[in-house]
């Protein structure tokens, strides 16, 4: 195999793992933003079955809650329209978790209260405590899909920074797109664009005047 032919395999093998990895983190923010919007749809059905513990102490303590643990899955089903910005993605994320560990430890107490006297529970509460489960696992899935996205972030770095190869013979690539034999000349080049971007800013071209051809990701 000559060097250039080399050459273009190495490029086509880098374009095709950006773009792999690129359409991949937004399979990944597509799920959490699926995950949230079911969050946010279990934190609605949870609200209205708080009526059940309307004769407790802590009964607006947990509508209060309950309500908040809504509205930050409704920050995270928005945040994750900015790709870019994971690291409020994941706050967000860390804040929805703890807001529901409060809330299944609040309805804990309540239950555990409400053997001794502290208030009266109406009605049977089994379909509450699935309504917690089905939360706990989506926020489960989210980290998951967020430690996904991390790495895959690491390796686009990695695959980014890699030095482009220098001078091949034969004229077909050389660094800053021009060809040994002289000015404006057939070459090939390398650039990447905006990291936020859904669908990615990699791209390559070879070739040189009308015959130039540009692949872009």
């Amino acid at each position: 195999m000559t060097d250039s032919i080399k050459t273009l395999t190495s490029l086509f093998t880098l374009v095709v793992s950006i773009a792999f990895t690129t359409h991949v983190r937004a399979d990944e923010y597509n799920h959490i933003d699926q995950l949230a919007v079911k969050i946010q749809r279990t934190a609605r059905k949870l609200l209205r079955e708080t009526v059940h513990f309307r004769h407790t102490p802590e009964y607006w303590h947990l509508v209060n809650d309950t309500n908040e643990m809504y509205r930050l899955a409704t920050h995270v089903h928005e945040v994750t329209h900015f790709e870019g910005n994971l690291a409020h993605l994941q706050c967000d994320v860390d804040e929805l978790d703890r807001q529901f560990h409060h809330v299944e430890q609040l309805l804990d107490r309540i239950d555990h209260d409400a053997l001794y006297g502290g208030g009266h529970i109406h009605g049977n509460t089994s379909h509450v405590k699935r309504m917690l489960i089905s939360i706990e696992e989506s926020i489960h899935h989210m980290r998951s899909d967020l430690q996904s996205i991390r790495d895959q972030a690491a390796v686009s770095r990695s695959v980014r920074t890699q030095p482009v190869p220098g001078p091949v013979h034969g004229g077909i690539y050389e660094s800053h797109g021009r060809s040994r034999y002289g000015h404006g000349g057939s070459g090939s080049t390398v650039s990447s664009g905006g990291y936020g971007s859904r669908i990615g800013g990699f791209g390559f071209s070879f070739g040189g005047g009308s015959s130039r051809i540009n692949i872009r990701f």
